[in-house]
């Protein structure tokens, strides 16, 4: 395994754990104050309108929405601290680092493109970045060449 490869894994889980962080504090800051008068009615709307789903009591948009934005930033902060920890035990199971890194590449590409369709710059950065990074990771590891068979020449 390569220096390049375990300094772009711990890129993405520290970008991971940073987006988190920042994710966490927007939330934490509360929305904006509305703007204007359709603003405000949408603020309200979301705010007081409550609807009913299988299995809970009446929920708003806004508690929907607060709900799924802390399970995004817990997974942001999960995904980091995974990794470091494996990055940090990478020797003791190569193979574990090496399924950690395809499937964070994987999920963070994916995240990336439902970022660019459905929220805006800063998150698809973030995002972007721990993809790019978690990429260069599989691309710097280097595998062994395999063994060649007694009698068998390259």
């Amino acid at each position: 395994m390569s220096k390049l490869s375990l300094v772009a894994f711990r890129v993405g889980a520290w970008t991971s754990i940073l987006t988190a962080l920042a994710h966490l504090a927007g939330h934490v800051a509360g929305p904006e104050a509305p703007k204007n008068e359709t603003e405000a009615v949408l603020t309200e709307l979301m705010t007081s309108y409550g609807f009913a789903l299988p299995g809970a009591p009446r929920r708003t948009m806004m508690e929907l929405f607060d709900g799924f934005s802390l399970t995004f930033t817990l997974f942001l902060a999960l995904t980091g601290i995974l990794a470091l920890a494996i990055a940090r035990s990478r020797g003791a199971v190569p193979e574990l680092y090496r399924f950690t890194a395809v499937a964070l590449a994987g999920t963070y590409g994916i995240l990336s493109g439902i970022s660019l369709r459905h929220f805006f710059l800063a998150p698809t950065l973030c995002l972007a970045l721990a993809f790019v990074a978690f990429a260069i990771s599989l691309a710097a590891e280097g595998r062994p060449a395999p063994k060649l068979q007694e009698g068998l020449r390259p």
